[in-house]
């Protein structure tokens, strides 16, 4: 069949296509369960989880703090399983640590951000076999800074919040490493009013954004689109009380924010979400499963689920919860289930899904093909050397599905 070339029909059969599309990366995670499940196996009941990392290839990583009565003591477990179970990793190498603040995989390095409580002393590791052996990291971070929460940029540098106490109060203060680690330097920061301690800090795209406190309980989320120079509120919709203690993306690019909130009497978690790169936020209701937790420390996402941590200081308790979260309507509606992990990716993504895949192909946003292929079954690993914000479109058997994906060479 012949028929002449119509570019008015092109043109409306593409702006169908793009708000499809759109639609279709939007509705990504909508369906966001309220339902959590306690997810401790293998976790010792005396160790306080601070902080979660995802390796390149879906592990996770939890670093934790135990008090034997007298002192800290810094642990690591891991996950295989996506949070189902946990082992513990023996390290060493990490002199005069006790507590464990924040951990992240830069490339195949791994972070870990503690302190030393009783001489007031602050640290950061690396470690380049997943948490075996660490060697100090911390060149060209002022003494006195306690570093509190790292973030990978699109481009791969590292970003490190720090509080520093000079006496009288605390000040906030960031740090970049361009070599994964090896040395930082301070970036000179505006417009953070009133802030004084920081909580946690995350890219979403190339935005950065930041959670800290202030004085007389007062909480506060602030945004950067220079990475971190200049800051402007980003509080919109968060409930005055709410403090923002640790964010994580979702693969749609959505932020999650765990946050605690102080009645007065004890502490209670709460669950908040931006699918506006933190411009606005709405609160996840009716959250149930969440039994006896009060203190939200970290959440983070993968393989379409929500994991969080938190303890309970009224009875010295210690979590970890999961809940899953709807991939899309594909997910919704035809009950497929897939992941593309990690993503953001510094390079490689592996695909699993439960329903064939007949084809994979990766658009930039101009809707140019840089990578595109004929495939025939349920689990694949990409290279993708291009650093960029990226459509992944899945065709399979009986869906075809899109996916923002965001490679960070």
């Amino acid at each position: 069949m012949s028929g002449k070339f119509n570019p008015n029909k092109m043109k409306n059969k593409l702006y169908i296509t793009i708000l499809i599309t759109f639609f279709s990366l939007n509705m990504l995670t909508v369906f966001c369960q309220t339902n959590w499940s306690l997810s401790n196996t293998g976790i010792p009941s005396v160790y306080s989880p601070n902080d979660f990392a995802l390796a390149s290839n879906g592990d996770i990583y939890l670093a934790a703090s135990q008090w034997n009565g007298s002192t800290f003591s810094p642990k690591l477990l891991k996950s295989i399983n996506n949070g189902s179970s946990w082992t513990e990793i023996t390290m060493t190498g990490l002199t005069n640590v006790q507590n464990t603040n924040s951990i992240i995989f830069s490339g195949s390095t791994l972070l870990l951000a503690g302190s030393n409580s009783s001489t007031a002393s602050y640290y950061v590791y690396a470690s380049t076999d997943n948490g075996l052996n660490w060697t100090l990291s911390n060149t060209g971070i002022t003494t006195g800074y306690s570093p509190n929460d790292f973030a990978i940029a699109p481009n791969g540098d590292v970003y490190l919040v720090c509080s520093h106490w000079n006496g009288t109060s605390f000040s906030p203060n960031l740090l970049k490493s361009t070599n994964n680690g090896s040395s930082w330097t301070e970036i000179t920061m505006n417009g953070l009013t009133n802030v004084q301690n920081l909580n946690s800090i995350i890219f979403n795209g190339s935005k950065l954004l930041l959670s800290g406190s202030g004085a007389s309980a007062t909480y506060y989320v602030y945004s950067s689109t220079d990475n971190g120079s200049n800051w402007t509120s980003s509080n919109s919709g968060i409930p005055s009380g709410y403090s923002l203690n640790d964010f994580t993306n979702t693969t749609g690019q959505e932020i999650y924010g765990a946050c605690s909130q102080w009645n007065g009497t004890s502490f209670s978690p709460h669950i908040i979400k931006s699918t506006n790169a933190g411009v606005s936020w709405i609160e996840i209701t009716g959250l149930t499963g969440l039994t006896n937790l009060q203190n939200t420390n970290s959440i983070i996402y993968s393989n379409s689920k929500l994991l969080l941590s938190g303890s309970n200081s009224s009875t010295a308790s210690y979590f970890v919860f999961i809940s899953a979260i709807s991939s899309g309507i594909e997910d919704e509606n035809n009950n497929i289930s897939f992941s593309i992990f990690p993503n953001p990716s510094i390079g490689q993504i592996n695909i699993a899904s439960s329903d064939n895949i007949k084809e994979i192909k990766i658009t930039d946003g101009l809707g140019q093909v840089i990578y595109q292929t004929k495939s025939n079954g349920n689990n694949f690993s990409l290279q993708i050397d291009r650093t960029g914000i990226y459509f992944i479109t899945l065709m399979m058997d009986k869906e075809t599905i899109t996916r923002k994906l965001i490679i960070c060479n």
